[in-house]
Formats: C-alpha cells, structure tokens, sequence
C-alpha cells in the first residue's frame, strides 16, 4: 500500500492504547462491527500534515440532559451540515449524498457520542469543481490536505450554524447552541 491508503487507530484499552495499521476499508471490517458489542473505544491518528478526511465528535453529557433527543440533533446536524455545503461559503456548492457519510455510535448511559467521517465520492465531486490540489488528489478519501485545514473548515461550519440560529432560534441549529444543554 501507499501511505496515503493507510491509516493509524488506536483502540484505548484502560492501561494503555492498542494500536493498529491498515487501510480504512479493512479497520472498518475487522474492527468496527466488534467494537460496539465489547464496549472498545478506537480514536483515528491524524498525522501532522497528512491529508485528512472531514470528521466531528459530537458529544453531549446525558445525565444533567434528560430531555437530549439524540435522533432529533443528528438530523439537524445533517441537515445543517448539507446546507452548509450547498451555500459555497467554504467550498463550491456541492451535495452530499448519504454515501458520502461515515457515522459512528459511541454513545453510553452517561453521554451522546457520536462520529461522523464525511470522505469518498464527496471529495471527488469537489475536485472536479476547482483545480485539484496535489496533496489530495493522492488521496481519494480525503478532502482536505491537513488537519489544519479541515479545522478551518469546521471552524467557518460552526459560524454558519451559529447564524442560522441567531436568525431562527427555534429552527434546527438550536441543537447546537441550546441554553437547556449543558
């Protein structure tokens, strides 16, 4: 394998970390389906200046927020997010189609936790609407060319939801900036 075709997982083991290299693909096939039922926790490695795909840990404390509907704010958290997308304020407009999306449970009895990875057919749509930057075009899982990069970028989706709700606080965004969540 390339480099670029592979990645770095480490699966927290309480004492310590186990850690495991292998391509996207073959983690997720031999490791992923097990972990929900043994209760693992993996974290995926960015390598400083490595190309990187789009990921959010979403996260929220259950026990002081009883009335945390967890489907409720993953819809609107993708609905925000396509929105985003599609308004070309970080990106040229582009849809993302559920392919696109990588979503993982790691929630418990004390908190909401979920993951999302959005990689593959998104990254290449993307590049046939702007000139192709080298470092991903190596890369087709991923969109961004460091991790750096996709900071911003998650950065300038946060200000947009964030506006949304300033203009419609009762609209989807409130999941995000609720006064009623701690």
């Amino acid at each position: 394998y390339r480099v670029g075709q592979l990645g770095i997982w480490a699966e927290e083991l309480g004492q310590g970390r186990r850690f495991v290299v292998d391509t996207f693909a073959n983690f997720v096939a031999e490791h992923w389906d097990q972990a929900p039922k043994e209760g693992a926790h993996w974290y995926e490695y960015f390598a400083d200046g490595r190309p990187v795909a789009l990921y959010f840990d979403l996260e929220c404390p259950l026990p002081p927020n009883p009335g945390f509907a967890s489907d409720a704010a993953m819809s609107c958290f993708f609905e925000e997010l396509r929105g985003f997308f599609r308004s070309g304020r970080a990106v040229r407009p582009a849809e993302l189609q559920d392919d696109d999306i990588f979503t993982m449970d790691s929630t418990s009895p004390t908190k909401f936790s979920r993951q999302v990875v959005v990689r593959g057919g998104f990254t290449a749509r993307l590049r046939d609407a702007r000139p192709p930057n080298p470092s991903v075009a190596q890369h087709p899982a991923t969109c961004f060319p460091n991790a750096a990069a996709a900071g911003c970028f998650a950065e300038q989706f946060v200000a947009f939801v964030r506006e949304r709700w300033e203009q419609a606080p009762d609209g989807p965004a409130k999941h995000f900036f609720n006064s009623d969540v701690n």
